[in-house]
């Protein structure tokens, strides 16, 4: 049996990617086309998510490639849209009672702040990896290693649940059982297979 299951946040336990509701935000309000606006955000996207660039910066030279003007402030203010993936926190929980879990997210400052003041991590997960505060990010293997770490287990010892394809690549070459998150009904009996639920 795995001695730990890692989460991912966007898209697992939490519906949907924030990101993408944001650049369709930009897009209606400012009358943009989609993907304008998705070349915009994507050029300083890794920095952002990484911590190299500040919120502030990130909006700044987003407004200036678009002519917009969305603030960080507006970024936040969408935080309002989030919407926990109750049943997988559940199943969080669940699986808590027969071994570790951990989160590993790549995500904005200013999202895990709000992440942190939505729910009590620690209730739900033994060990949290952001990529913000690591300064890499998926697919990077050394991020996976560090929430690994914090475990206090080996990456062959876990299972990792993730929404992207990318993402579950390296875990599965770094020897973790890796399982794409496709609804919490499919990720239940995968847990359940692997023995861990």
């Amino acid at each position: 049996m795995a001695k730990a299951v890692i989460f991912d946040w966007g898209g697992t336990c939490s519906i949907g990617n924030h990101m993408q509701y944001v650049k369709q935000r930009i897009a209606d309000k400012f009358r943009l086309p989609p993907e304008q606006v998705d070349a915009a955000v994507e050029k300083n996207n890794a920095a952002y998510l990484t911590g190299q660039l500040h919120g502030e910066d990130f909006f700044f030279q987003l407004n200036k490639a678009l002519g917009t003007t969305f603030t960080l402030a507006d970024f936040e203010r969408t935080f309002a849209a989030i919407k926990l993936n109750v049943r997988v926190l559940d199943i969080v929980r669940q699986t808590r009672k027969r071994c570790k879990t951990g989160l590993l997210s790549d995500n904005y400052k200013e999202m895990v702040d709000f992440i942190r003041k939505k729910i009590t991590l620690g209730e739900y997960f033994d060990a949290a990896v952001f990529s913000n505060e690591a300064g890499i990010k998926k697919p990077d293997r050394k991020i996976y290693e560090m929430v690994t770490g914090k475990l206090g287990v080996k990456p062959q010892d876990c299972v990792f649940v993730d929404d992207r394809e990318e993402n579950i690549f390296t875990a599965r070459n770094l020897g973790m059982t890796a399982i794409k998150f496709e609804g919490s009904e499919k990720l239940e009996t995968a847990l359940r297979t692997a023995g861990v639920l």
